[in-house]
């Protein structure tokens, strides 16, 4: 957004890539985003189309759950079902498998062989990867700032069976003229679904703090913590076994 302005120059910009097939090509998109949706009205190519709202989507999802141990769902398709168990995170995830099925499809590859390979695929690095922390689960998200992301871990956190859930973050950078806006909306999203938020560094906080204030969330369950360290400690002394904490955002590898 600091570079491109708006969703729609990113778009078009993404479009680029569509609007260079050959006539013998093949377009996979994701109608359960409207700016897609409508530009693929003038795509010259074949769709095929993957969504998880969509009801007219090819390809789509249902049924699924999430654990520590990742996610598991049913895959449906023009040719059938499949269940499905991935050791990834988040529903992002579930259309990046949705996309991918529709091409492996196309390309003549069964079912049950798509998933024995979404089952193999492991988690990337600082991107919804969940850890065994000794009694309770780390989330690690470290890598991501961006909104529509960090609104899906902040799902992925909340959706996890039992335990108490707790998110450490800076907020989001980049962000261009919306930063200010769009980490206030992050915090009161993330208010509506977690038991405790730590904001890391006074820099960011104003905006988050806002959004804390929006959504009425009891100023006994948040906390500005100094730096990184500083908010690994208070960690340390929250957590129960059970319990899950999510570290979102642009924060360094060494927290761990």
């Amino acid at each position: 957004m600091e570079t491109f302005h708006n969703i729609e120059t990113v778009a078009a910009t993404k479009f680029e890539l569509i609007d260079s097939l050959p006539p013998a090509g093949l377009a996979v998109l994701n109608f359960d985003d409207p700016i897609i949706r409508e530009k693929a009205r003038d795509v010259q190519v074949p769709v095929l189309s993957y969504g998880l709202e969509s009801a007219d989507a090819a390809y789509t999802a249902r049924d699924i759950a999430f654990s520590p141990q990742g996610m598991s769902f049913t895959l449906v398709t023009p040719k059938g079902e499949q269940p499905v168990h991935t050791r990834l995170l988040g529903r992002h995830n579930v259309y990046n498998i949705l996309a991918a099925a529709a091409v492996a499809e196309h390309l003549g590859i069964a079912l049950p062989v798509i998933a024995r390979a979404v089952a193999q695929v492991p988690p990337v690095e600082h991107r919804l990867a969940a850890k065994n922390a000794g009694g309770f689960t780390i989330i690690d998200d470290a890598f991501n700032s961006n909104p529509a992301g960090a609104k899906a871990a902040v799902d992925v956190l909340s959706a996890m069976p039992g335990g108490r859930k707790l998110i450490i973050t800076p907020g989001m950078v980049e962000l261009g003229a919306e930063q200010y806006r769009l980490n206030r909306e992050f915090a009161a999203y993330a208010a509506g679904k977690l038991d405790f938020i730590v904001i890391v560094g006074q820099k960011q906080s104003e905006p988050l703090l806002a959004g804390l204030m929006d959504a009425g969330f009891p100023a006994e369950q948040y906390l500005v913590a100094a730096d990184l360290a500083a908010a690994a400690a208070f960690m340390r002394g929250w957590v129960r076994p059970g319990d899950y904490v999510l570290f979102e955002n642009d924060l360094p590898d060494s927290y761990l």
